[in-house]
């Protein structure tokens, strides 16, 4: 543990890290002066790494470096529980999540009182490095009022959340999942979710059309996966992220259109420009329905709950 000390720290932050050894020096940094300090205890789990992610990672002082073979970040969640001990609040975080030392004191303050909370960040993202068809994307995505208001009422999603020991309390471990964040947030009532809009979690995104595709995929299926999980269990918080029951195609097609006439955006400058935006996403989201048919058959007799 070199020389920190579990009376002193003040905070545990726990980063499964896949094969990040290009990012993970970045994401230590903003960590440095409170590990040596003594108040932040830094996990990093190195999980089926086959790249020098866990060499990187010792390189700097203090940090804690927990080796596995098991690829799962949840299974990382998991084993840096275990070594955090009793140090609240804890945090969970994406090896590829940028935010400066003030900005992660600023959800350790959040987080430090007595009721149970779950923090996060507000979150930005990069796709200063991603080609044309990731831009257009995610521009047209961020036109949807109700992708902005989730945003606003959900930890998950951000690379970065964290608890107390109260909201901690309500969960024992991380199930086998792809949707750990998600999980997370079930556990807490809209009130009970801070997203701290000074700390700004800038996220890398895709740097081309199949990696966008590739995570948009794994989203979706984890979204899914975890709908039916919730299917399955009873949580102290309302179950928000459950689906209401999907109307018929004639009423959704109605439901579309009135939309689209109300909003008017596509009559504009600003909406013509953005008609190639749009059927990027068209597209970008045919092709992660056609994927996620396709994986969901080959993987839907392994999916375990425990």
């Amino acid at each position: 543990m070199g020389e920190n000390n579990a009376e002193t720290e003040i905070a545990a932050f726990i980063v499964p890290s896949h094969n990040e050894e290009a990012r993970i020096a970045s994401f230590l940094q903003a960590f440095e002066a409170k590990i040596k300090s003594g108040h932040y205890r830094v996990i990093v789990v190195a999980n089926g790494c086959r790249d020098r992610t866990a060499e990187v990672a010792r390189s700097f002082p203090g940090v804690v470096v927990y080796e596995t073979d098991i690829a799962s970040q949840l299974e990382g969640y998991n084993a840096g529980d275990d070594l955090a001990g009793d140090i609240y609040p804890r945090f969970y975080c994406d090896a590829d999540v940028v935010m400066s030392p003030e900005e992660i004191d600023l959800l350790v303050t959040a987080a430090r009182r007595e009721e149970a909370v779950a923090v996060a960040p507000r979150v930005v993202l990069d796709w200063s490095a991603s080609s044309w068809p990731v831009k257009a994307y995610y521009r047209m995505r961020d036109r949807f009022p109700g992708h902005k208001n989730w945003g606003m009422h959900s930890v998950a999603g951000k690379g970065f959340f964290g608890t107390n020991r109260a909201g901690r309390a309500r969960f024992d471990r991380f199930p086998n999942l792809i949707a750990g964040d998600y999980f997370f947030d079930e556990h807490f009532l809209l009130e009970e979710r801070i997203i701290v809009p000074e700390a700004v979690s800038v996220t890398r995104v895709a740097k081309n059309l199949p990696g966008l595709i590739r995570v948009r995929t794994r989203v979706s299926m984890g979204n899914a996966e975890m709908t039916a999980f919730l299917s399955t269990k009873s949580f102290p918080a309302p179950l928000h992220f459950s689906p209401p029951p999907r109307p018929r195609t004639r009423e959704r097609a109605r439901r579309r259109l009135s939309k689209l006439l109300h909003d008017r955006w596509w009559f504009n400058a600003a909406g013509v420009t953005s008609i190639p935006d749009g059927l990027c996403y068209w597209l970008v989201e045919q092709a992660v329905r056609i994927n996620v048919r396709l994986k969901s058959k080959s993987t839907q007799s392994q999916i375990k709950y425990r």
